[in-house]
C-alpha cells in the first residue's frame, strides 16, 4: 500500500501542479462594476418614465496562455455601449437585439484585457452577465480586485513542489534507511544485535526497523557447509534481548530463528557423508534461547538420519550384531532407536526368508540371526520354512506323476504300434492266402480243361507274367 501510494505521489502531484501553474493555459477572470444611475438625465428630462444605468464589465487574462473567443453574453437588452480593447486590430462581432446583448472578442494575450461599458434599463446582476471563451468559462472576481495579485491558489501551487518533496522524503526514507543499516550490519548478526540507534532514525520508529533488519539477516539461505556456531540462528539464539526490542518482538524473533535452525539442520543431516557427521551435529551445544520443544524435535530429526544412515551403509551382520548388543547411542532418541530396531529386525527377516526361498536345506536355527528376533518374527519364518518343505514334496511328487504319465504314455504308443503292424501282417497274409488259392483253383480247372486258358482275363493278376507263359506252355503240350 505505501509504495501504491508513492507512486501516486511521485506522479499525481507534479502533473498537478503542472498542469495547474506550469502550463501555458488561459486564466479568463472578470468583474461587474456597482451600476451608477443617470439622474441628472433623469432631472434634466421630467418626462422620461424610466431610469437608466452606466456599468463596466471589465474582463481579463491573468493566466499563461491565450484566450480565444471571449464571449459577453448579457440577458438584458442595451441602448449604448463603449468598448475599450486592448489593441487597435481587434475586431469584437456584436449583437444586440430584443433578446439580449452578445459580444465576442477574437482573443486576448496573457495579462491584457478589456472593458465593456454598457448602459441599460436595469441594475445588471452577476446572474444575468456570462463570460466564456474557447478553453472554458471565465472566474467572476469582486470588483476591484487586482488581477496580478498573488492570491491563496498561487500560495497552495507554489507550495505543492515543498510538499511533493517532503512526500518523496517520507516515501523512500524507510527503504533507504532499511538498506543503508542492513548494508551497515551485514558483517555479522553480533554487530546487528549490538548496535545502538541511528542519529537519522526517530526512538520510536528505531525498534520495528531493528526488528526487520534481524528478521532479514536470520531469514537469508544458509550455507550448510559452514559452522553452525556461526549461524545467524545459532547466535541469536544463544545472545541475549536488545534492550531496544520488547519481549514479545524478541520471542517472536526468536521462534523464527528455532524454525530456520532446525530446518537447516535436517538439510546439513541429509548431506552428510558419514554417521560421524551427524552425530557431530547430534553433539552440537544447544543454544539456550532454544526450547525444549525443539530441541527435542531437533533430536529426534537427526536421530532419524543418523539410523537411517546405518540402515543403509551396514551389511547384514553388523545389524545382527547391533541387535543382539541393544546398545544405544547416548544422544540417540528412544523413540528413534526403537524405530530402527523394529526396521532393522524386518531387514533381517526379510535375509533369512531369502535364504529359506533360495536353500533347498537350510537349519534356520542354526542362522547368526535367528538369535536376535523376535518370538513372532520366529514363528513366521518356521512356518515359512514348513511351507517351503511342504512345496517342495508338493513339487517332487508333481514331478513323479508326471513322469508316470509320460511313461505311461509311452508305454500305450508302443502297444497301439504293435497292434498296427499286427493288423496290417494278419492283412498281407489274407491277401497271399487268397492269391494261392486262386491260382490253384485255376490250375484244377486248367487240367480239367486246357482250353480254360483262353477264358482268363488279361487283367487277372493271379499268376505273374512268367508263371502265365509256363502255364501256356504246359496245356499246349498234347495229352
Amino acid at each position: 500500500m505505501k509504495a501504491i501510494f508513492s507512486i501516486l505521489v511521485a506522479l499525481g502531484i507534479p502533473a498537478a501542479f503542472w498542469n495547474y501553474y506550469l502550463k501555458e493555459a488561459p486564466d479568463v477572470q472578470y468583474s461587474i462594476s456597482t451600476s451608477i444611475p443617470l439622474a441628472f438625465e433623469e432631472a434634466a428630462n421630467a418626462k422620461r418614465s424610466r431610469n437608466e444605468y452606466i456599468q463596466q464589465i471589465e474582463v481579463a487574462n491573468s493566466g499563461k496562455g491565450e484566450a480565444k473567443k471571449i464571449v459577453i453574453k448579457l440577458s438584458e437588452p442595451i441602448s449604448q455601449f463603449y468598448l475599450s480593447k486592448h489593441s487597435a486590430s481587434e475586431v469584437p462581432l456584436i449583437t444586440n437585439n430584443a433578446d439580449g446583448f452578445e459580444l465576442s472578442y477574437p482573443s486576448l494575450p496573457p495579462s491584457t484585457g478589456f472593458q465593456l461599458t454598457v448602459k441599460t434599463n436595469t441594475d445588471l446582476a452577476a446572474r444575468q452577465v456570462d463570460v466564456f471563451h474557447q478553453a472554458g468559462k471565465a472566474r467572476f472576481v469582486s470588483p476591484g480586485a487586482k488581477k496580478s495579485e498573488f492570491g491563496l491558489a498561487d500560495a497552495f501551487w507554489l507550495g505543492m513542489p515543498i510538499f511533493y518533496l517532503f512526500m518523496m522524503y517520507s516515501s523512500i526514507r524507510d527503504e533507504f534507511k532499511y538498506r543503508y543499516l542492513f548494508k551497515r550490519y551485514s558483517s555479522g548478526i553480533i554487530e546487528l544485535l549490538k548496535s545502538e540507534k541511528p542519529w537519522y532514525i526517530r526512538k520510536t520508529d528505531w525498534p520495528e526497523v531493528l526488528k526487520d533488519l534481524i528478521e532479514r539477516k536470520i531469514s537469508t539461505e544458509i550455507s550448510t557447509y559452514s559452522a553452525v556456531s556461526a549461524w545467524p540462528q545459532y547466535v541469536l539464539l544463544n545472545s541475549d534481548r536488545p534492550t531496544d526490542l520488547t519481549q514479545s518482538i524478541w520471542e517472536e524473533l526468536k521462534d523464527t530463528a528455532s524454525t530456520r535452525l532446525l530446518d537447516a539442520l535436517k538439510l546439513k543431516a541429509r548431506r552428510a557423508s558419514s554417521k560421524a557427521e551427524i552425530y557431530d551435529l547430534l553433539s552440537l551445544q544447544w543454544p539456550v534461547g532454544l526450547s525444549e520443544t525443539n530441541r527435542e524435535s531437533a533430536i529426534k530429526a537427526l536421530s532419524a538420519n543418523y539410523l537411517e544412515y546405518m540402515l543403509t551403509a551396514y551389511s547384514t551382520d553388523d545389524l545382527v550384531r547391533i541387535l543382539s548388543a541393544d546398545d544405544k547411542p547416548s544422544l540417540i532418541s528412544t523413540e528413534s532407536w526403537e524405530r530402527f530396531k523394529e526396521k532393522a529386525n524386518a531387514e533381517v527377516v526379510r535375509l533369512v526368508a531369502e535364504k529359506i526361498i533360495s536353500t533347498v536345506s537350510v537349519n534356520i536355527e542354526a542362522l547368526p540371526e535367528w538369535s536376535v528376533l523376535s518370538t513372532l518374527s520366529r514363528y513366521k519364518l518356521s512356518t515359512l520354512k514348513e511351507f517351503q518343505i511342504k512345496a517342495r514334496e508338493a513339487d517332487e511328487k508333481l514331478e513323479l506323476a508326471r513322469k508316470s504319465t509320460e511313461r505311461a504314455n509311452s508305454l500305450e504308443n508302443e502297444v497301439l504300434r504293435r497292434e498296427a503292424e499286427a493288423n496290417a501282417s494278419e492283412h498281407r497274409n489274407r491277401q497271399l492266402q487268397d492269391k494261392v488259392t486262386r491260382q490253384l483253383d485255376i490250375i484244377d480247372k486248367l487240367i480239367a480243361d486246357p482250353s480254360y486258358i483262353d477264358r482268363i482275363e488279361s487283367y487277372d493278376d493271379s499268376f505273374a507274367p512268367g508263371n502265365w507263359a509256363l502255364l501256356r506252355k504246359l496245356v499246349s503240350i498234347p495229352s
